[in-house]
């Protein structure tokens, strides 16, 4: 933890829940899963925007922090948010798919989503094809997907269909203000 002040620990993620304790400087946690919580603060004139995490401390409690004055000992890309995507994609979480792209990805999305309707001239309507950007694929594991394999110098991702192995997709995984984002669907296979 590297604020001089120390950081407050909360029950929930946000700054109106109960103040439950202070992390000192310096001191050392477990981040267990970061929130879909944004949280910005300005320090000494600099803008800090970052999330609210869940921690773990002493072996037993868990509870909340920004992540903003959290320095990780290990450098490493986390390749869990693209399996976290997929399987969100599987359980048509739309919420939790937003926050675990990057913005580019989300104007591609959003650029490709507009091509998917057609104008239908004796209706006057658009009218959408139906078909699944993210996956592109008319069946899909219902199961969701499991990390098959990673490059850490490239940040891609290679998931499998939990059930079904031969279904495997290519993802990229990139670093953004130290939150780990998708940014792009390389590839689908159905071997």
């Amino acid at each position: 933890m590297t604020a001089k002040s120390g950081l407050s620990i909360r029950s929930e993620a946000n700054i109106e829940s109960d103040k439950i304790g202070k992390l000192n400087y310096g001191q050392t946690v477990d981040v267990l899963k970061e929130t879909i919580e944004p949280f910005e603060i300005i320090d000494s004139n600099n803008t800090i925007s970052k999330y609210w995490v869940k921690i773990k401390m002493n072996n037993s409690n868990y509870d909340y922090v920004f992540n903003g004055y959290l320095e990780f000992k290990k450098k490493y890309t986390s390749y869990k948010v693209a399996k976290q995507f997929f399987n969100a994609h599987v359980r048509s979480s739309i919420l939790e798919q937003r926050y675990l792209t990057t913005k580019n990805f989300k104007e591609i999305y959003a650029k490709t989503l507009e091509q998917d309707y057609y104008y239908e001239p004796e209706t006057g309507h658009h009218i959408g094809v139906d078909a699944d950007l993210i996956l592109d694929a008319q069946d899909y594991p219902d199961d969701g997907f499991k990390i098959s394999s990673f490059d850490s110098k490239s940040g891609y991702v290679i998931l499998e269909g939990i059930g079904w192995e031969s279904f495997k997709v290519s993802v990229k995984v990139v670093n953004k203000n130290g939150l780990y984002l998708v940014d792009g669907l390389i590839k689908i296979s159905l071997c």
